[in-house]
């Protein structure tokens, strides 16, 4: 199955696939030839029996098919939507952070001593709809913070009232050492400061425990693109078991710009079915398992 996994990120990286006779027959050659004496090869003969209990000529003539079907996969740019990270890492997404106010926000707070400048770790990733994401590690304790540029300007708060884990609070644009924003965390861990900015004076902030199940998953996403061509996107689980791409930071896998919202089901005949919703990839990808969307 791993080799399925292999083959299909050839086809749809970037690249010319080159494939070894004895691909389509799953062949392991004979061992190692630095262990063979010199002149000796590891090579194994093509056996063309043993193409009728094969399924891997089929899937490349499959991938082969897409491939020459779809011009992104050939001359396409890639990037990377989504690859085996920390466990507690920003939402992926491609829109602009500085495109509501006018510049990048940062969660900023006494939790790592008011770094300057900020990390990019803590930045509000922008989502869509004036809806921003962060992931902040909090130790255990009490914090003071904001939500905040790199020169402060803008930066929001509300010093009125403590901020409680899981209840959304109105910010407002407050400056000074007097106004941060305090909050009491019980339990250490990886924490969302998920920001609605449809008021760009008044924001509402909501901070919440991340479940990080999906933010390890040996899962990667790519995407290609090309200008006046179909986008195409390949999700590989390579995990033992199923993952739910909904346990990914922002509710899944982004992919805003490249697939439309509602069903989208597998290009190389697999069967298996996904969903975009809000330009988020979510649904089960089964164990050890590709899907070329």
């Amino acid at each position: 199955r791993r080799l399925d996994l292999a083959l299909t990120l050839l086809y749809t990286a970037r690249g010319i696939p080159v494939v070894y006779y004895g691909t389509e027959i799953a062949a392991r050659g004979q061992g190692d030839s630095y262990d063979k004496p010199i002149g000796a090869s590891s090579r194994e003969s093509m056996d063309f029996a043993r193409l009728a209990g094969s399924r891997f000529d089929e899937r490349l003539a499959a991938l082969a098919a897409l491939r020459q079907a779809q011009p992104a996969l050939r001359r396409g740019a890639q990037r990377t939507l989504y690859s085996p990270g920390s466990s507690c890492q920003p939402p992926a997404s491609s829109l602009d952070p500085a495109a509501d106010f006018g510049d990048r926000m940062y969660v900023r707070g006494s939790f790592d001593s008011w770094a300057n400048p900020p990390p990019s770790s803590q930045l509000l990733a922008n989502l869509g709809g004036r809806q921003y994401e962060a992931a902040v590690e909090l130790p255990s304790g009490r914090h003071e913070f904001k939500i905040a540029a790199a020169d402060w300007s803008p930066e929001f708060s509300n010093p009125n009232q403590d901020t409680q884990v899981g209840v959304p609070i109105t910010l407002s644009t407050l400056s000074g050492s007097g106004t941060n924003s305090r909050i009491n965390v019980a339990t250490a861990g990886c924490y969302a400061f998920a920001l609605n900015a449809t008021s760009l004076t008044q924001p509402v902030l909501t901070v919440s425990a991340r479940a990080t199940s999906g933010a390890d998953a040996d899962v990667l996403a790519i995407a290609r693109t090309l200008a006046g061509q179909r986008s195409i996107v390949t999700v590989i689980n390579n995990e033992e078991t199923a993952v739910d791409l909904a346990t990914f930071p922002g509710g899944g896998i982004d992919v805003q710009g490249l697939l439309p919202d509602g069903a989208v089901s597998d290009l190389t005949g697999t069967g298996l079915a996904l969903e975009v919703v809000g330009g988020r990839l979510r649904g089960q990808v089964p164990a050890l398992t590709v899907t070329v969307l």
